[in-house]
């Protein structure tokens, strides 16, 4: 058993003083009684007080108090479990993970910056449900959409170029491994926000877009880099950068933003394409995404303990009305005495 509010058992060590209260009255009583006068007078007077009667009234005030205390203090034992029904619209968040992700013409990394904006949208889509999936050829989720954006935010904080071996880019195996993470029962609104530099190696991204828009899944889309280009830095096991990429022929490899490939999928989709650059407000995004259309989703499993002061204060109601109707006498005898026998 344990205590909700434990401050409140203190309060016992009115116990003992209580016993000591009840052991000085009777004291006190029996010397008053003793000062009275005749003591075959006296036991007269006061035959029919029963002296059990009396300790069991004293008891039951000793049991009130006592529960009293304990049902402030709010115990608890055993558990329930509730799963929450939370409302709210629903949201992928798909993350290129590729090598050209390091790119740094975007400081300080395609990847980081892309993360930091996942943090900030996270935040931001109060009325969201929310999963997170990583791709690069190959698509992965890594945590199915869940109310709890608190542990979006700690996987965010572990991703990196490495989290997918298989290199690439497929925009398309992104889209089609979303759309199973979305419930179609719930009546919410569904987005896919792609947060990618938009480079993508194979796959008919346009056919997965257009199969998201048949399933009522919005495609926006943000992009990172620059229309420029950067090159590919190749990090040791400490994270220092040793190398740049580069193909067969020993030349450099450069890699640029796709605004149009990003763009096409976002309105074939039914969403918007937003080039990222430093200052970008994503509010439009955020808005329309906090203004979808809500649907009932479970949520998280809540474990509580299960209150029982109920129990306690029922205890003291009960002792307190045993007290008040138990009499200190013993019950009258129909028999009464002869006086006129002892004259």
């Amino acid at each position: 058993m344990s205590f909700s509010q434990p401050a409140y058992l203190t309060l016992l060590v009115l116990i003992p003083l209580g016993v000591l209260f009840f052991l000085w009255r009777n004291l006190a009583r029996q010397q008053a009684l003793r000062q009275m006068g005749d003591e075959a007078l006296v036991g007269l007077l006061i035959q029919r007080i029963s002296p059990a009667r009396r300790r069991l009234r004293e008891l039951l005030w000793l049991i009130a108090l006592a529960s009293t205390i304990l049902a402030l203090a709010r115990p608890t034992w055993g558990v329930e479990a509730e799963t929450q029904v939370m409302q709210g619209v629903e949201v992928v968040l798909a993350i290129d993970v590729s090598l050209s992700m390091d790119a740094q013409d975007v400081a300080p990394s395609r990847l980081r910056r892309a993360l930091l904006v996942a943090r900030d949208l996270l935040e931001a889509l109060t009325q969201a449900h929310v999963g997170v999936l990583i791709f690069t050829r190959q698509a992965q989720p890594i945590l199915p959409i869940t109310y709890d954006r608190s542990a979006a935010a700690l996987l965010l904080d572990s991703l990196n170029s490495g989290a997918i071996s298989q290199q690439g880019t497929s925009l398309a195996a992104a889209i089609r491994r979303a759309l199973p993470m979305f419930d179609e029962r719930s009546g919410a609104q569904r987005f896919l926000i792609l947060l990618t530099d938009g480079e993508d190696h194979e796959g008919d991204v346009l056919a997965a877009a257009r199969e998201a828009q048949s399933r009522n899944v919005r495609i926006d889309a943000v992009g990172f880099g620059t229309l420029l280009g950067g090159i590919i830095p190749i990090y040791d096991a400490q994270g220092i950068v040793v190398d740049y990429k580069k193909d067969s022929s020993g030349s450099l490899v450069e890699t640029r933003r796709d605004d149009a490939t990003l763009s096409a999928l976002s309105q074939t989709a039914g969403g918007t394409y937003i080039p990222y650059e430093p200052g970008t407000s994503l509010q439009p995004l955020i808005d329309a995404i906090n203004g979808g259309q809500q649907g009932e989703r479970m949520g998280r499993l809540v474990v509580r303990p299960i209150e029982r002061f109920g129990f306690f204060a029922a205890l003291a109601i009960l002792a307190l009305g045993l007290e008040v109707f138990l009499p200190d006498s013993r019950p009258s005898s129909s028999r009464r005495p002869n006086y006129a026998s002892r004259s």
